[in-house]
């Protein structure tokens, strides 16, 4: 009896094996098609960026002779917005530029969080005095007796 029980158990868990596996193959590939159709989307952006970063690059050279070319891209979707400087002078303001922009904001959301922690902790201290006034009932003053000494 014993072994029939084991043995419809073993076979209970390869079952649920297979199953548990299929779902997991499933998954898998729902992922790898998912990738596959934004493969070449990805991989025109990367290379239209590549390309903007490069003209850039080559056009802070001081060395270097730029060469005037038409910067064309066909289908890109960038997080921010592509600006393409001829100037050299254009390229460290805006980087400056943008630095601060940046700086500004991180130190807007430094303030937010501090006026949010400074609430939290008013709260979190109203609430340790609400405990405190509840462990320690105040006694009501009684008078000490007064101790005479015999002499």
């Amino acid at each position: 009896m014993t072994k029939f029980v084991l043995t419809v158990q073993l076979i209970n868990q390869i079952y649920l094996k297979i199953i548990m596996m299929g779902f997991l193959i499933a998954m898998i590939k729902n992922t790898y098609d998912r990738n596959e159709k934004s493969k070449l989307s990805n991989k025109y952006a990367s290379r239209c960026e590549m390309n903007q970063v490069s003209f850039n690059f080559f056009r802070m050279l001081p060395f270097s002779q730029t060469f005037e070319t038409d910067l064309v891209v066909i289908s890109a979707h960038f997080n921010d917005p592509v600006e393409i400087n001829l100037k050299k002078d254009d390229i460290w303001k805006k980087k400056i530029e943008k630095s601060i922009a940046d700086g500004v904001a991180e130190q807007a959301s430094i303030k937010e969080q501090h006026v949010q922690f400074k609430e939290q902790q008013d709260k979190l201290m109203d609430m340790v005095q609400k405990l405190i006034d509840i462990a320690e009932p105040k006694a009501p003053d009684i008078a000490e007796p007064k101790t005479t000494e015999d002499s």
